[in-house]
């Protein structure tokens, strides 16, 4: 089903979908591993769309933290904020160039799905300046 999302919502959407496909368990569980999740109090996720890394940023944080994933599809933000009943998950539909309204003081750890290679540079930048 995930991937079936993902894949339709590409072609509906390529300028607001980079990736054709979701991102796997082993890719998720090697980009959260070691970046301190397990002490963070606030950790952001640019781009979560199906969720994979959300899964696994979920599964490391601590029961008082929170994690606030900003994802630009409204489709599928609110398959990601429908499927996820859990409390210390913020789903926010917009852009991570716009982060700051978003979250409420500094991140301890960013984790990012965004499909930096197919952005402009100037979008890019706007996202890095956040």
């Amino acid at each position: 089903m995930a991937a079936m999302s993902i894949t339709t919502e590409f072609l509906r959407r390529p300028l607001m979908t980079g990736a054709v496909a979701a991102s796997s368990r082993r890719l998720a569980h090697a980009m959260t591993e070691g970046i301190g999740i397990e002490r963070a109090r606030l950790v952001v996720e640019l781009g979560p769309g199906t969720g994979v890394f959300t899964d696994a940023i979920l599964a490391r944080l601590a029961p008082e933290a929170r994690l606030v994933a900003v994802e630009l599809n409204p489709v599928l933000a609110a398959q990601l904020s429908a499927a996820r009943h859990d409390e210390r998950l913020t789903v926010v539909r917009g852009s991570a160039a716009e982060l700051p309204a978003a979250v409420s003081g500094p991140a301890d750890a960013v984790v990012s799905g965004l499909p930096w290679t197919v952005m402009s540079r100037e979008r890019r930048g706007h996202i890095l300046d956040a």
